[in-house]
């Protein structure tokens, strides 16, 4: 969302888990020792059906998913990342 930040780990909202990514990625349950970008799949639980389609390329969760996954992470840089984020997309869902 800020190009800034380069994760750590990529967090995935899905409905299902795609197969064909899994495999093609060689994915695994249990990561294996010296396995440096984790891939966590968790599940879906917003429906924007009837919002307009985002305005980048790649849609992205809500903003404010956004925030508390920055927050969660305790991290000063993730810290310095999340306040733009919320000054800028959250507090406008507000108005």
């Amino acid at each position: 969302m800020t190009q800034n930040l380069k994760p750590a780990e990529l967090t995935l909202y899905v409905t299902k888990v795609p197969a064909a990514l899994v495999a093609r990625q060689r994915l695994l349950k249990r990561p294996e020792p010296g396995h440096t970008v984790p891939v966590d799949f968790r599940r879906r639980f917003w429906d924007f059906s009837n919002e307009p389609a985002p305005d980048t390329a790649i849609a992205t969760v809500p903003p404010l998913l956004i925030y508390a996954d920055l927050l969660a992470a305790a991290e000063a840089r993730c810290q310095e990342i999340a306040d733009p984020i919320y000054r800028d997309r959250v507090t406008e869902s507000f108005d």
